[in-house]
């Protein structure tokens, strides 16, 4: 019981990070690399992913099903008129336009 405790949840991790830094695999200096080049790669994905045009905005909706579910159905409606009522709001010319 005590063993399955300690194996679990942040202990676990605190205790394969003490065993990595005993062994020689881990220590601070790498910690801050790989957390500096963490970061550099998702901001880099952030970037590319900005620059692309967005999907259709029915796409929220219309992917999952291959029939949308009567309440489905009522939010997308729903959510077309409060489009519609505030375009400026929700400015749709960042999206795609529907085929």
């Amino acid at each position: 019981m005590i063993l399955k405790k300690l194996i679990t949840g942040t202990q676990f991790t605190s205790i394969f990070r003490f065993y990595m830094e005993n062994k020689g695999w881990w220590d601070a200096e790498k910690e801050e690399n790989w957390k500096r080049e963490s970061r550099r790669q998702v901001m880099q994905s952030f970037a590319r992913s900005e620059n692309l045009s967005k999907p259709p905005v029915e796409e929220l909706f219309h992917d999952v099903y291959d029939e949308m579910p009567e309440n489905l159905r009522n939010q997308f409606k729903e959510c077309m008129e409060q489009v519609k009522k505030y375009p400026n709001e929700y400015p749709t010319d960042i999206y795609k336009k529907k085929d």
